[in-house]
């Protein structure tokens, strides 16, 4: 089992904070965001940890993680960063975005999961983001399951809250099939084919996972309630709830460290 970390964009909406830094390196309670999910995934046997950078990659932590980078961070998007790791796709492997932090019980969910693709689903979102946004429903995409739990549409415009029966957090696993079918779409839409009809350096995961609904491939979500946290803009960093879910994460950290 390894890990993937998409920490390549420059997150201009957190400036000043994230000045000189990559998003995943901004601090808030003395820790930051990228340490915290190395620590999370290394109490969970993850050791094997690949980053992919772009805006100031000179300062990711090279040592216990390899590094690659998207030279063309500027003008594309997750799926082009994560191709650049594509050699890395030979695995188990859990994806993240680099600006989350979540639990160790989410963590371990995925872990066990024996699905081909498996995504991390927040059942509990609509009181985060009524923190987060003036108007929530601006923010948030469709995502809609069926009875067994499989996503059977992603990332479109929501119309309604009806539209949404959770939130992607931009955490996922892929496994045997699931690693085989993501890698085809991924070498077939790098060479020139548009993905859920948005270009490849256009395309976020979750145009990618869109398209492999598309094309039948089964993706089972993985639901949870535990408090997570995504520090995206200046409000964000701000808001009184980021820091009392990091307090809630990072004690967990603290008492993994006293159990061990």
């Amino acid at each position: 089992m390894k890990a993937i970390i998409l920490a390549a964009g420059k997150g201009s909406r957190l400036y000043p904070y994230s000045k000189n830094k990559p998003k995943c390196l901004v601090e808030l309670n003395g820790k930051n965001l990228l340490e915290r999910q190395l620590n999370k995934l290394k109490s969970c046997g993850i050791k094997n940890i690949v980053i992919v950078g772009g805006y100031c990659s000179d300062k990711l932590p090279a040592k216990n993680s390899r590094l690659y980078l998207n030279k063309n961070y500027r003008t594309t998007n997750m799926v082009s960063s994560l191709y650049c790791a594509i050699d890395e796709l030979n695995e188990d492997v859990i994806i993240s975005y680099g600006d989350i932090v979540y639990s160790v019980n989410l963590i371990n969910a995925m872990i066990k999961s024996i699905e081909p693709i498996s995504v991390a689903i927040d059942l509990n979102w609509k009181s985060y983001w009524q923190k987060r946004f003036s108007e929530p429903l601006k923010d948030a995409e469709t995502l809609k399951m069926n009875r067994s739990g499989y996503i059977i549409e992603i990332g479109q415009k929501a119309k309604n809250i009806e539209d949404i029966d959770g939130q992607y957090i931009g955490l996922m696993k892929f496994c045997s099939s699931g690693l085989d079918d993501l890698k085809t779409v991924l070498t077939e839409y790098k060479k020139g084919k548009s993905l859920s009809r948005i270009s490849f350096k256009d395309a976020y995961m979750t145009d990618l996972l869109m398209e492999l609904i598309t094309q039948k491939k089964k993706i089972k979500s993985i639901p949870f309630f535990d408090p997570w946290v995504e520090i995206d803009t200046v409000t964000d960093y701000l808001l009184p709830e980021t820091s009392m879910r990091l307090e809630f994460l990072d004690g967990e950290d603290d008492r993994h460290d006293e159990n061990n």
